[in-house]
């Protein structure tokens, strides 16, 4: 690539941001947060290459967070269904125990 301009000194630094955070983040989980990105909320790697570090690191964050409480939410809705449903144990139990030929239907006398 040629360069049509000197670079100033806002892209030289940029740049010098750019380089330092790519030897210190953990790059196993720099590509884990960039998938669940892509697999949540469908945003390309190249918009999130854009971001300053701190930018993408907050955003992760506030992800976890919306993460957290969808979970904890779903969680709670199951146990109140639960709560709500009765014991199925006891009635397993009859299922268990019924016998056709015990079963006795009641008898009607007919009225004709």
């Amino acid at each position: 690539m040629y360069l049509t301009r000197s670079p100033r000194k806002n892209d030289l630094e940029e740049i010098d941001k750019t380089i330092f955070t790519v030897f210190t983040v953990d790059w196993g989980s720099l590509t884990d947060n960039k998938f669940e990105f892509m697999n949540q909320l469908g945003i390309s790697t190249d918009v999130m290459d854009r971001w300053p570090y701190y930018e993408f690191e907050k955003y992760i964050q506030k992800l976890n967070e919306k993460n957290e409480r969808e979970n904890k939410g779903r969680e709670e809705q199951e146990e109140q269904q639960q709560q709500r449903m009765p014991d199925m144990g006891g009635m397993s139990n009859l299922a268990k125990n019924f016998n056709p030929s015990n079963f006795k239907l009641p008898s009607f006398k007919n009225p004709f």
